[in-house]
């Protein structure tokens, strides 16, 4: 049976968000209808959806502004002209509902729920899937009006930070309240989502999927070592660590040659800079800023060894596309890494610049048994983190 499924996102589309853009593409490749509401139709990041341009998917995305109308006047109008000709008595009576004030504040004031409400029911949405908790609660009111489908939020990174940190605006009392399931993407992040007071019933384990790539080539590097890294300039990634760690490895091995190209923009980028030039690695490290996937792909395969100094992660996409590409992976501990990695990954404690030098330095003098380990790794992949078979499971969940 075709599903008609509504994703319920802040911004979209999104360079750092690319799981949630192939989640939607697989989708309708599989015959789904799939819509798209998001807070903010971004249109400065449309090259983050190249390549799927038959897809159609930023026409596919709705907004506020693209639902409700412009004045409050016309939106009045609106509202009473819809009530009247309300046929469905369910349906209007979650329309009436979504207006009461006292119970959803904002949403209910500015009509957003309103006309949310209305655009589900016109469109036979059947799945609203959320993704990160604090959309999820929002999506959530949806259901609390009334809303008959099904319901589905995904977990990520900070929705879960601001859980496990007890944060007032984190606690999610309608999603524990409404949502058919919660997706967890780590075994990690189940076991702080069980901490963070969901129900065991409402859990279900749905890791991100990759595009499996069969022919990458293993690569052992000669000369010149590429370093590479992929992920927003914020401090969640801890760059500093990884920066800190090469100047003391250039230290330590003056006579190797080698490069690191640092993927991605962000709010740290100036300060970043400045770090590299005052560690004297300029010549070494170059930052491309945001890039669109293909050139993300591009990088990957020119590169030899693949660096994660982040101090909190949950799943780490970075790295399954890493293996994906045939590089060898180095990450500090952190969230799900030594789901993807194994025990016998290059891993070292986060946030220690000298752990993490020296585990570069094991990795490289390693290098002849990268094939074997990468060999293992890469089949915990095709198990595991297949898209594939990951769009299949969440079909079957929302259908379940």
């Amino acid at each position: 049976m075709s599903l008609k499924v509504l994703f319920f996102l802040k911004e979209f589309p999104k360079f750092s968000e690319t799981f949630i853009r192939d989640q939607i593409a697989a989708l309708i490749r599989e015959g789904h209808e799939v819509h798209i509401y998001t807070l903010k139709r971004n249109g400065g990041q449309l090259d983050a959806l190249k390549g799927l341009e038959d897809l159609q998917l930023f026409e596919k995305t709705q907004s506020p502004g693209t639902l409700l109308p412009a004045s409050k006047k016309k939106r009045f109008k609106a509202i009473r002209n819809k009530l009247k000709r309300a046929a469905n008595k369910s349906h209007k009576k979650a329309l009436r509902r979504s207006l009461n004030v006292f119970n959803f504040g904002r949403s209910a004031v500015n009509g957003r729920l309103f006309f949310l409400l209305d655009y589900l029911h016109e469109n036979q949405i059947n799945v609203i899937h959320a993704h990160y908790g604090t959309m999820g609660e929002q999506a959530a009111q949806l259901k609390a009006c009334g809303f008959q489908g099904k319901f589905f939020c995904t977990f990520h990174g900070f929705d879960l930070r601001g859980g496990l940190a007890g944060k007032s605006s984190f606690k999610f009392p309608l999603l524990k309240l409404y949502a058919d399931g919660i997706f967890a993407i780590s075994h990690y992040s189940e076991k702080q989502l069980l901490s963070m007071g969901f129900s065991k019933s409402q859990l279900y384990y749905l890791p991100n999927g990759i595009a499996l790539n069969p022919s990458a080539e293993i690569k052992i590097p000669q000369n010149t070592v590429k370093f590479l890294s992929v992920g927003r300039l914020v401090p969640e990634k801890d760059y500093p660590t990884a920066f800190k760690a090469l100047a003391a490895f250039q230290k330590r091995n003056p006579e190797l040659e080698w490069k690191y190209t640092v993927v991605g923009q962000g709010e740290l980028a100036q300060e970043l800079k400045q770090l590299v030039q005052d560690l004297e690695l300029s010549s070494r490290v170059e930052f491309t800023g945001a890039l669109p996937s293909e050139k993300v792909k591009m990088a990957y395969l020119q590169a030899d060894l693949f660096l994660l100094s982040s101090k909190v992660e949950v799943l780490p996409t970075v790295l399954l596309e890493a293996l994906n590409a045939g590089l060898c992976c180095l990450s500090t501990r952190v969230g799900a890494v030594e789901e993807i990695l194994g025990a016998d990954g290059y891993i070292c404690p986060a946030q220690q610049p000298e752990s993490f030098c020296a585990e570069i330095e094991k990795a490289l003098a390693e290098r002849e048994q990268w094939p074997q380990k990468l060999q293992k790794q890469q089949q915990h992949l095709v198990n595991t983190y297949d898209k594939a078979k990951v769009v299949k499971q969440l079909i079957a969940y929302y259908s379940g």
